[in-house]
Order: C-alpha cells, then sequence, then structure tokens
C-alpha cells in the first residue's frame, strides 16, 4: 500500500509540474507557438523556446519609363521570412544580457531594438529589401508568396536562428542571413552568439584574445597549414581574393566556440571568391598560447571544460 501511495505522489508531483513549465505559454505572443521545453534525466527544465515562423510577401509595380516593362509582365516580387528558435530561458533561467545579444544579430544593429517582435518588425519589411528605388514603384499588393514561376523578378531576405551547440558551460547560437535582389546568385552571411552561461556573458573576441596583431598572424598560419601554402600569394592562387600587400589575413568577428576551440567564419568574398563558400579557420587553444595572447577567461573556459 505504501508503495502504491509514493507511485501515486510521485506521478502527481511530475503532474504539478508539467503543468507549471507550461504556464510559460501563455507568455508566448500571438506570432508565435507554444514554448518547447528540453529537460534532462532529472526532469530539470534546461531550455524553453519560442518558435517564430513568419513571412512578409509583396507584389509590385515597377514604374520607371527607362525600364522594358516585357521583361516584368506581373510586375516584381519580394519578400521576407525569420525562422527562428528563440530561447526564453537557458537552463532555467533567463538572461536580459543574451536577448539583447540576439536581437542585435538578428536586425543587425547595437542596442536598437530592446524586444524580439520590435526586431521583427523592422526586418519584416519585404520593401526595404528590393532591387529599386522608392520612387520606381507605382501599386503595392500583399501576397501570401512569391510565385513559383517568378524566375529573377524577385527579391528576397531570409533569416533563421537556431542553437548549434548546449550544454551547461556554453551555448552557441547560430543565425543565417541570405538574400537576393537579382543578379546571378544571392548572398549569405553566417552569425554567432557564444553565450557564458555560468557568468550570464556573451562572449567577444576580446574576451578570448588579448591581441588582435598577433591573432591575425595566428590566423594566416592556420589558414596557410589548412590549404599546404606558404604565402598569401599562393592562397590567391589557390582561390583567395587577399589583397597580397597585407602582411596577414584579416580578421573576423564571426567566430564560435567548439569545446574550447575557436572557429573563425568568413562570409563569401570576404577572403575567397564565391565559389568557394564561406570559409571556416579552427583556431586551437595551444596556437593563442604559444602566441602569448590567450586571455585568463578563456583559460578559465577551458579548465571548466577539461575539469
Amino acid at each position: 500500500m505504501k508503495t502504491i501511495q509514493l507511485l501515486l505522489f510521485v506521478a502527481l508531483t511530475c503532474s504539478a509540474f508539467t503543468c507549471n513549465s507550461g504556464n510559460n505559454a501563455t507568455e508566448t505572443p500571438s506570432s508565435v507557438s507554444a514554448p518547447v521545453s528540453a529537460s534532462n534525466d532529472n526532469n530539470e527544465v534546461l531550455t524553453v523556446f519560442r518558435h517564430v515562423d513568419r513571412t512578409e510577401a509583396v507584389n509590385y509595380q515597377v514604374t520607371d519609363p527607362e525600364l522594358d516593362f516585357r521583361e516584368l509582365p506581373d510586375g516584381f516580387y519580394a519578400s521576407t521570412s525569420c525562422h527562428l528558435m528563440w530561447p526564453k530561458t537557458v537552463y532555467g533561467k533567463s538572461s536580459r544580457n543574451l536577448e539583447q545579444a540576439l536581437i542585435d544579430v538578428l536586425s543587425n544593429t547595437e542596442g536598437k531594438y530592446k524586444t524580439l517582435d520590435a526586431a521583427l518588425n523592422y526586418i519584416l519589411q519585404p520593401l526595404d529589401n528590393i532591387p529599386f528605388e522608392r520612387n520606381q514603384i507605382g501599386q503595392v499588393k500583399t501576397i501570401k508568396a512569391i510565385p513559383e514561376n517568378a524566375g529573377m523578378n524577385q527579391a528576397y531576405f531570409n533569416v533563421s536562428l537556431s542553437p548549434q551547440s548546449m550544454d551547461a558551460d556554453i551555448c552557441v547560437f547560430h543565425f543565417e542571413k541570405e538574400n537576393y535582389m537579382g543578379g546571378a546568385h544571392g548572398m549569405n552571411w553566417d552569425r554567432y552568439v557564444n553565450y557564458d552561461v555560468k557568468n550570464d556573458k556573451v562572449i567577444k573576441l576580446t574576451d578570448l584574445v588579448t591581441d588582435t596583431v598577433k591573432l591575425r598572424q595566428v590566423i594566416t598560419e592556420a589558414l596557410f597549414d589548412k590549404e599546404n601554402v606558404k604565402s598569401i600569394a599562393d592562397l590567391n592562387e589557390a582561390g583567395y581574393i587577399i589583397d597580397t600587400e597585407e602582411a596577414y589575413v584579416p580578421i573576423t568577428t564571426d567566430f564560435y566556440l567548439n569545446g574550447f576551440d575557436i572557429h573563425f567564419v568568413y562570409a563569401p568574398y570576404a577572403i575567397a571568391c564565391y565559389a568557394m563558400g564561406s570559409v571556416d579557420v579552427v583556431i586551437y587553444p595551444f596556437q593563442l598560447d604559444n602566441a602569448g595572447i590567450m586571455t585568463e577567461y578563456y583559460n578559465d573556459l577551458i579548465t571548466r571544460y577539461t575539469r
């Protein structure tokens, strides 16, 4: 009998916990779906997400008399879309620092917007992402989606966010932005937010290295090893587009932590031709240590990972 009572108590407790966790859904804006929880073996809520899936599209007429209207019989199309997994809490805690960093990356501004909805209202404007001037546009009509047969008569701007890796120490969020404004191909960028859960800190490059000039040398040597070359000129022969008057490869602030290794990610055209896509250069802690530019904070991160 005592065993049955104990089992009933556990079941009721788990049910109550689930209901309390579900109450977070009432905080979710109408434009997003209910939160999803990820739990460990002890039923401790690790992360609560809001799922955002929004698309805006328009069809508009180009009125510039210099344009050949036969090429645009049905007008031109533009759309913007966001597909986000937005963290409400991380390991049971909310963080204003993390939220602001994600908003800044999403809107490509710093501190301009304070809420996710404000950032979404800013970027979900199809007419802000078009290959024509506003004075060239006549009638505008809101549509559900760009037709499949629109071909090159379209422009789009898409943003997606998802957690790339999550643990009790470091969480990495990956933004991917892509747009097409006509021409042979579109463009894409990768952005990252690295979050120190324990210290409630968004990790910046200056938190990891003390000297960015020496870091350029470390990155350059790592890229030489990756491509099995010995000079900037050799890199250019392999498809890179780096100024040969520069001694080292430029720095990118787009990076993510994988364990305690740093991956620097260069967008297309940043240091290489479009056909090579994004370039990922990994730097290991011993390389920064040998160069004497590892910060104490970075050393502490490594200690936490290897403890």
